[in-house]
């Protein structure tokens, strides 16, 4: 379960660097109505990674309960 939600993370985390890497390009040719149709989308993805980082704090102290040594995840959390 902490792999799925790791990975999906990751996955919105790098959407949302492509959408301000959009914005950026959008600044510099003066695109602003494209700016902010991008907003909502950009608002949604933080909050569903921040839903996801309470959730994968929810699974590593699950782990911890069962006596799991949860730096097993450290490499693919920390990335």
């Amino acid at each position: 379960m902490i792999e799925v939600i790791v990975n999906k993370m990751s996955s919105l985390v790098n959407e949302l660097k492509e959408s301000i890497n959009q914005d950026i390009k959008d600044i510099k040719e003066a695109k602003h109505e494209e700016l902010l149709k991008r907003n909502d989308k950009k608002h949604l993805l933080i909050d569903e990674i921040t839903n996801l980082k309470t959730e994968l704090n929810q699974e590593l102290v699950k782990k911890i309960q069962q006596g799991i040594d949860v730096n097993i995840y450290r490499k693919d959390v920390d990335f």
